[in-house]
């Protein structure tokens, strides 16, 4: 199935079509993941002074998402964050510290 009309067939939807495929066998490896993710009892963030606080908004919102409970942080999964802060900032990100 491609996304471009008869009128239009060109390179770019043959490849706009390969990628839709692409993608959803993407989504698909992502979900069993993700199965696979939910009997996570622990995470462990190493190098945690290279993550923004962005990076850490993201992964709570995502764990939230994962386990649903959105009423506790990370989805009430205990985490672990090690590294050393007197190393590099984040790049691009505000820093945790």
């Amino acid at each position: 199935m491609s996304i471009c009309p008869k009128i239009m067939q060109s390179d770019w939807c043959e490849k706009e079509r390969l990628w839709s495929a692409g993608a959803f066998a993407f989504k698909r490896k992502v979900k069993d993941e993700l199965e696979e993710f939910k009997n996570t009892y622990l995470v462990i963030v190493d190098e945690v002074s290279f993550a923004s606080v962005e990076d850490m908004e993201l992964l709570n919102e995502k764990m939230q998402q994962i386990f649903d409970n959105p009423w506790d942080p990370f989805g009430g999964v205990p985490i672990v964050f090690s590294g050393d802060f007197a190393q590099l900032s984040p790049v691009g990100g505000r820093p945790l510290y």
